[in-house]
């Protein structure tokens, strides 16, 4: 598979099959490019199936944004390594589908 968002052209990558992972709130994609650090796009669900009430239920647009801050508060405050975040985007006008964050690998 082959992704080209409205990034830089150098973040033009290759994505395998191999290196999609999901979770419960998003979906994790290692991309692959000779020209830049291994890099990882999370893409945080719109919605998740709620089993007890079987219907989808929204995730809340301030789950990603947490994780990206306390990375950030961690990385400026301790010495305990964590990604770099390069990238978060809220996804407010639902382009890509949910909030998303691209961090180094």
């Amino acid at each position: 598979m082959f992704m080209c968002v409205d990034f830089p052209s150098f973040l033009c990558c290759n994505i395998s099959p191999d290196n999609i992972w999901t979770a419960t709130n998003h979906v994790t994609y290692r991309l692959d490019s000779s020209s830049h650090d291994d890099l990882l796009l999370r893409v945080g669900w719109a919605a998740v199936w709620d089993d007890e009430n079987r219907q989808f239920k929204e995730v809340s647009d301030f789950k990603m944004r947490s994780e990206v801050a306390t990375i950030r508060y961690v990385k400026e405050h301790t010495s305990i390594p964590v990604p770099d975040v390069l990238v978060y985007d809220p996804d407010w006008d639902r382009k890509v589908g949910g909030e998303w964050m691209l961090m180094k690998y």
